[in-house]
């Protein structure tokens, strides 16, 4: 990076921005697109695969709809 005083720092700038600000209701969501949602996680089960790792699932719902993640 290259970053070796402060100021360096202080002027290292991100490749990319993403905007989580623009929040989109579950119901109008698209399948496939990036989008920021909020909302209550109505559940979590966590359970564990067949090769022995971990997986939690959430539930999220914003009155809209429902979202597992």
């Amino acid at each position: 990076l290259g970053v070796e005083t402060v100021g360096d720092l202080v002027h290292l700038y991100p490749r990319r921005y993403i905007d989580y600000g623009n929040v989109q209701p579950i119901a109008s969501s698209l399948f496939g697109r990036m989008t920021t949602i909020q909302g209550v996680v109505s559940s979590i089960e966590k359970r564990r695969t067949a090769t022995g790792k971990e997986l939690v699932d959430a539930v999220i719902d914003d009155g809209t709809g429902r979202i597992h993640a």
